[in-house]
C-alpha cells in the first residue's frame, strides 16, 4: 500500500510532467458522480490520461458548519482516479503538492506564460 509520501511523489512528478508538456490536461464539465455527491460547488475541473487511467482535478468549495446554522465556506482541491467513462473511482489523499498540480494546470488552460512572454516583448 502506498504512503503518504509515495502519493506526494506521484503529485510531484504529476506536476513535472504538466510543466514538461508531457501531460496535457483538458478542460472539462465535471462528472456527475462528483456534482451529485457533493453540497458544495465543483469549478474548473480538468481530465487527462496517463498510463490507461483517468485522472481527475478540480477545485471545491463547500459549507464548513461550526454550529448548526453557522458556516463559512471552505475549499480544498480534489485529484482523483476516474472509470473510462469518467465516473469517480477513487481520491488520491490530500497530500503536500496538490494546489501546486492545480496552479499548473490552470495557469497553462489560461496561456498566462505566453501572454507573460508576449507582453514583456513590448
Amino acid at each position: 500500500m502506498a504512503k503518504e509520501a509515495d502519493w506526494i511523489k506521484v503529485v510531484a512528478k504529476l506536476n513535472r510532467l504538466t510543466l514538461e508538456r508531457e501531460l496535457v490536461w483538458v478542460r472539462r464539465d465535471p462528472p456527475g458522480s462528483i456534482t451529485a455527491a457533493r453540497n458544495g460547488r465543483v469549478f474548473h475541473f480538468f481530465g487527462t490520461r496517463y498510463r490507461d487511467k483517468n485522472i481527475g482535478i478540480y477545485e471545491e468549495r463547500y459549507p464548513f458548519f461550526t454550529d448548526e446554522d453557522t458556516f463559512h465556506w471552505d475549499d480544498r482541491v480534489v485529484l482523483a482516479f476516474y472509470s473510462d467513462d469518467w465516473e469517480l473511482q477513487w481520491e488520491l489523499p490530500r497530500v503536500a503538492g496538490i494546489q501546486d498540480l492545480y496552479n499548473t494546470i490552470r495557469r497553462r488552460d489560461a496561456n498566462a506564460d505566453k501572454f507573460a512572454e508576449e507582453l514583456l516583448k513590448d
